[in-house]
C-alpha cells in the first residue's frame, strides 16, 4: 500500500498459484493463507473484518463451497450457520469426478442470527430450493 504496509503475498507451487495471503491497508490480516485456487485439495479459508474480527469460516474444494458454513458479526457474534454442497459426483474424499458449472447448493438447515445471538430464523433447503422456513 501507499502507506508502506503489505497489501498481499501470493505463494507458488509448480508454477501454479498455490495461495493468497491478503491484509487491509491497516496492516490488519484479510484472510489466512489458503489453497482456493489449487483446484484438488478440500482448503479451509478464514476471512477478517479490518478489525481483526473474523467475517466468514467456510471450505472449498475444487473451487467450490462444501462443508460448514459460517458468518460473523463484527462484534463476534454468529451472524449464519450452513452447509454447502457442490452440484459434482465425489472421485474421493479430496476431488471431485464431475464438477458442472452451477457451483455450490444451500443444504439442511441455515440458522440465521440477530447481532445480539438470538436466533431469528431457520431455513431448510434441499439442492438450493427453500423446503421450510421458521421464525422465531
Amino acid at each position: 500500500y501507499d502507506n508502506g504496509k503489505l497489501e498481499g503475498k501470493l505463494y507458488e507451487k509448480e508454477f501454479i498459484l498455490f495461495y493468497l495471503e491478503k491484509y487491509y491497508k491497516n496492516g490488519q490480516k484479510m484472510c489466512e493463507p489458503n489453497s482456493y485456487y489449487s483446484t484438488k485439495r478440500k482448503t479451509h479459508e478464514i476471512l477478517y473484518y479490518e478489525s481483526g474480527k473474523i467475517s466468514q469460516d467456510r471450505f472449498f474444494l475444487s473451487g467450490y463451497l462444501v462443508d460448514e458454513y459460517k458468518e460473523y458479526y463484527e462484534n463476534g457474534t454468529l451472524k449464519i450457520n450452513g452447509q454447502y454442497e457442490p452440484e459434482a459426483q465425489y472421485l474421493s474424499g479430496n476431488k471431485l469426478l464431475f464438477p458442472l458449472s452451477r457451483g455450490s447448493f444451500k443444504i439442511g438447515k441455515w440458522s440465521y442470527y440477530s447481532s445480539s445471538g438470538n436466533l431469528e430464523k431457520e431455513e431448510f433447503y434441499e439442492k438450493d430450493v427453500i423446503t421450510k422456513t421458521i421464525k422465531y
